[in-house]
């Protein structure tokens, strides 16, 4: 789940910030990141809530369109072949307006001068953004890189409060683990010991990006 909520967080975010960038039009940007970003700032609870009702096996809105048009209805919550894509796909829906600001922000600072010469030398949009757009994001996606990983490792309240783990352990995170058996098994000791490797482990794996960035972000 960590590894594609963070490759889909930062495509997504990336994309939906060059989508904006090369656009003029001030209301569709202002539409696109109100859009992206509202998520962010709902309790999680909430998106918990309304998504399950939305995704329910049986009586869920999407379900029942499905159904409507004779299909049959699927198991987004229930089916263990889907589940763990339809929390993926909730997490990026609900986090990717954070790699989208910081991608816009990242390409305003970028000096314009790059792009004219970009123009000049007749580059298309592809071009500039594969040239020119994306290797001066690179800081900022590594700060994305970073901040995404830890955030999915350590994700919690979506599939707790959605699926329970379930099914067949398909959605149980490191997070809800160390919960249950603190909590539920009220072993406080093993509890304690995962969490400890859990924090080294990400300390480490944090460590790797900053030492293999020097391969490939560029500071200008």
């Amino acid at each position: 789940m960590a590894f594609f909520s963070v490759i889909l967080n930062i495509a997504v975010g990336l994309f939906l910030a060059l989508l904006i960038a090369n656009k003029k039009s001030p209301v569709f940007n202002y539409l696109v990141r109100l859009f992206y970003f509202f998520p962010m700032i709902v309790a999680p609870v909430y998106i918990a809530v309304i998504w399950s009702n939305i995704l329910a096996a049986d009586g869920g809105l999407l379900n029942y369109y499905i159904q409507k048009i004779g299909f049959d209805a699927v198991g987004w919550l229930t089916d263990r072949r889907v589940a763990l894509k339809t929390i993926v796909g909730i997490e990026v829906w609900r986090l990717t307006g954070f790699a989208m600001l910081t991608f816009i922000a990242g390409i305003k600072n970028i000096s314009k001068d790059y792009f004219e010469a970009a123009s000049l030398d007749g580059a298309g949009v592809v071009q500039t953004a594969y040239y020119i757009t994306i290797p001066q994001l690179t800081p900022t996606i590594l700060l994305n890189l970073i901040m995404y990983v830890i955030t999915e490792l350590k994700t919690f309240d979506i599939p707790m409060l959605m699926t329970k783990g379930e099914p067949m352990d398909g959605t149980r995170t490191i997070a809800m683990y160390i919960y249950e058996t603190a909590f539920q098994k009220q072993d406080m000791g093993y509890a304690c010991a995962i969490s400890l490797f859990f924090v080294i482990g990400i300390m480490i794996l944090t460590c790797v990006q900053f030492i293999t960035s020097n391969r490939w972000v560029h500071y200008d």
